[in-house]
């Protein structure tokens, strides 16, 4: 979803505008304005997105997840943060069981979480540089 009027659109679903826009707390001139193509001011998006549960980097950018909190583990970029952190373990001979490995899995999961893209897609590239770049910050 390209625009912010198309995740709002998503957001409204089967709702009444003025129904959406009592959930939220805004007059509902406000939430039309938004679908004509207004962008919101960044206190007024993170209240729709506190008030529907998303994440504000989801409504204001499209990208990551639309849900606020991870429910469920994706398995998909569960195996691919351990996979990397495996590589980059191997690669700096760091025996598996140091503890600061287990936290970079973890730490790369959320990374990996948030901005994979709508269809599953996880940039692995992208993925390894920001995974070594964690293991400096770590000291591993």
């Amino acid at each position: 979803m390209n625009s912010f009027a198309q995740r709002l659109k998503k957001l409204i679903g089967e709702r009444t505008v003025s129904a959406f826009a009592r959930q939220v707390g805004m007059n509902e001139s406000l939430i039309r304005k938004y679908l004509s193509g207004s962008e919101p001011s960044i206190s007024k998006a993170a209240q729709i997105a506190d008030k529907t549960n998303s994440s504000l980097y989801w409504l204001a950018t499209g990208l990551g997840c639309q849900a606020d909190t991870i429910d469920q583990v994706d398995d998909k970029v569960l195996q691919s943060a351990l996979s990397i952190v495996q590589e980059v373990a191997r690669n700096r001979e760091i025996p598996m069981d140091n503890p600061k490995l287990m936290k970079l899995v973890f730490v790369l999961y959320q990374h990996l979480y948030i901005r994979r893209q709508s269809d599953g897609f996880i940039d692995l590239r992208k993925a390894v540089v920001v995974a070594r770049r964690m293991a400096n910050e770590e000291n591993l």
